[in-house]
């Protein structure tokens, strides 16, 4: 018997014990197959591609368009926040900002105004 007999055997098999209405164990002795056997082809049948498909056939994969949404840019608002101009560089710090990242950016923006590494 070859592979894809085997499969669709079991495939078959399959489709008649999702009907079922007594237990697993009641099924398999009226089939003559084991639990085992079962579990072992419910996962290889679950894991083949049907016959429709085809074993050869490449995996589709539905195209998808990504679109960049549009970012409003915030509206300064005269005195919601502070800008520090160091040089050419412009920060701006709105209310609510943390002390520890605002600094670690204006060693990083001084440092690099200087030519130096960052601290």
């Amino acid at each position: 018997m070859r592979q894809s007999d085997s499969l669709d055997v079991w495939r078959a098999r399959l489709a008649d014990y999702s009907t079922r209405t007594g237990s697993k164990r009641e099924w398999c002795r009226d089939n003559g197959v084991s639990a085992w056997q079962l579990k072992y082809w419910r996962a290889r049948v679950r894991d083949e591609p049907s016959s429709e498909e085809g074993s050869s056939a490449p995996a589709l994969f539905t195209p998808v368009a990504i679109v960049a949404d549009e970012i409003p840019v915030p509206v300064p608002v005269p005195g919601a926040g502070v800008t520090v101009l160091l040089g050419p560089a412009r920060v701006e710090v709105q209310p609510g900002f943390d002390q520890t990242t605002l600094a670690r950016t204006l060693r990083v923006v001084a440092s690099s105004l200087m030519g130096g590494a960052a601290c």
